[in-house]
């Protein structure tokens, strides 16, 4: 009886051998989860970058169409190779407002006449573009100053990070004074 029984008993090794497999099992099923966890944060941070970024793009082209020359308070368009300044007609306000867009500290910043900023787009640095005149023979200048014209559009182009890609952003400009 006592020889059946061994028969159909396991061994300490068929045992083991059980337990290690278990074990590995385990293991690669952790790692499984474990990267898709990461996978899943990942993607969300880039999904929150990726908004942010749609949102500063649909601001800037809600201020760049609201452009303001004609009102009093309006300041012109002045703008040179790191920095515009001019008044826009925001929504909400109905008034034109005077607003400031330049790159610092490692971001693209939109500053308003009241004194609060916003981190629209992560930049190190910017290059801005000014489209004066619709046509096959028009070239982008560096710089814009004037009290009652604007120009036609805007091109930022953003260094994302340093030794990184090249953002470009293109807004025309809405009704001109």
């Amino acid at each position: 009886m006592t020889r059946r029984r061994a028969e159909r008993a396991f061994t300490l090794i068929e045992v083991m051998v059980a337990l290690t497999l278990g074990s590995l099992l385990v293991l690669a099923v952790h790692r499984v989860f474990g990267a898709s966890a990461d996978l899943t944060r990942d993607l969300q941070a880039r999904r929150t970058e990726h908004n942010r970024a749609m949102e500063a793009r649909r601001t800037l082209t809600r201020m760049f169409a609201g452009l303001d020359l004609t009102s009093p308070s309006a300041i012109g368009f002045r703008g040179d190779a790191s920095s515009i300044r001019f008044s826009s007609r925001v929504a909400g306000n109905g008034r034109a407002s005077s607003l400031q867009i330049s790159a610092t500290e490692s971001w693209l910043v939109l500053r308003r006449e009241d004194g609060s900023t916003d981190r629209l787009i992560p930049a190190v640095r910017i290059a801005i573009d000014y489209l004066p005149a619709v046509g096959a023979d028009t070239s982008w200048v560096r710089g814009w100053q004037s009290p009652v014209s604007a120009p036609v559009a805007v091109r930022l182009r953003l260094l994302t990070a340093e030794g990184g890609p090249i953002d470009t952003l293109l807004f025309t400009i809405g009704t001109r004074g």
